[in-house]
């Protein structure tokens, strides 16, 4: 179930990109600042839904009670002085083992959100090491003109 993130689930939104750091290539170079991570989510929650500059989008997957994936979106002026705005997905992250689906309708839902804004320009799309099955949203990002 997809649902927008509360505050409580920073901590869980932290283990889950120290989850990530630890399968990705920076495995041993650059640690997660836990306490910066968790302060990062508690505040896009307060500035989640927002149509503005600064406005984020923090949604989860949660499965059985337990949040196994999510996407964190950020709005942002073109070049930074620009009347016009550019979508960026911060993170779009899971847990080791979870479903690739959930990452497909959490991007998704990142997609129509930054398309429901008349503001926003551009929509950014970014792919990292750390998500399960990495190739092939590659793939997913393609169909959906990326």
């Amino acid at each position: 179930m997809i649902r927008p993130a509360k505050s409580v689930d920073a901590w869980e939104l932290a283990d889950i990109v120290v989850d990530g750091c630890a399968r990705s290539r920076y495995t041993g170079v650059a640690n997660v600042d836990q306490k910066l991570a968790r302060q990062m989510f508690a505040q896009a929650v307060q500035r989640h839904g927002g149509t503005t500059e600064g406005s984020t989008l923090l949604l989860v997957n949660e499965r059985d009670g337990q949040i196994d994936a999510f996407i964190f979106g950020t709005l942002g002026r073109i070049y930074t002085v620009c009347d016009r705005l550019a979508s960026s997905d911060v993170f779009l992250l899971g847990r080791e083992g979870c479903d690739p689906r959930a990452l497909r309708r959490l991007f998704d839902a990142y997609v129509e959100w930054a398309e429901a804004n008349p503001r926003v320009y551009e929509i950014g799309a970014s792919w990292a090491d750390t998500i399960p099955g990495g190739e092939a949203i590659t793939k997913f990002y393609e169909r959906r003109g990326f």
